[in-house]
């Protein structure tokens, strides 16, 4: 058993490393070529089923992996960790919400333009900042990662441990397919912000591993 923990402890390491050397494959074949013919040919497919219910749908999703989404769990979460005297959870949940401010840089160092207005449906109008990586999905990677962590952790009953992993999983999915759907990133950008998401994601919970649980 303790061989198992020892085990399991060293795979959320090699699996954070494994995720931050994707990511930086990636960003350096980005930099070097912004657009590569597969990523249209993906986001075209893509955009090609559409319907005006999952236009109204994904704009919503989207909301979930803004910052200001966020505060809708965290805020409710913080108050509730609170009065159970876990500090530590909060200061995780804080911390999971570095890797999206670090986009910002990140951005302006990889330059890589979003989807043209010109060629594809944008349904999100206004963004001015670059499109390497998808700080939405990042947010939905490392975030809402981390909270699906909790339910593993401290959801004792099966059936709504369960109730709760599919449904974050699959918001996490949505929140990531949205931003192609939408027309706002090519499938490169939402890739390297789940593989930023899940470098930072394991690696906290390499951390939380560590320390050991309350």
């Amino acid at each position: 058993m303790e061989n198992n923990k020892h085990f399991k402890k060293w795979g959320f390491l090699i699996t954070a490393l494994f995720s931050f050397g994707a990511f930086i494959l990636l960003a350096f074949f980005i930099k070097k070529n912004p657009l590569y013919k597969w990523d249209l040919v993906i986001l075209s497919f893509i955009q090609s089923f559409n319907t005006s219910f999952l236009d109204k749908f994904m704009i919503v999703i989207a909301f979930f992996g803004t910052f200001k989404g966020v505060l809708f769990i965290l805020i409710p979460l913080t108050v509730f960790f609170i009065f159970r005297l876990k500090i530590k959870e909060i200061i995780f949940m804080l911390l999971s919400l570095i890797p999206h401010s670090a986009t910002i840089f990140i951005k302006e160092w990889i330059k890589r333009p979003r989807p043209d207005t010109s060629f594809f449906r944008v349904l999100i109008d206004g963004y001015k900042d670059y499109g390497f990586p998808s700080g939405h999905s990042v947010m939905a990677v490392s975030f809402f990662g981390l909270i699906i962590f909790f339910v593993y952790l401290k959801i004792k009953s099966s059936f709504l441990r369960f109730i709760l992993l599919l449904l974050l999983s699959l918001l996490i999915f949505m929140i990531c397919f949205g931003r192609l759907y939408l027309g706002v990133h090519f499938l490169s950008d939402v890739l390297g912000g789940i593989f930023l998401g899940s470098f930072w994601l394991f690696l906290l919970i390499f951390v939380w591993d560590v320390l050991g649980e309350e």
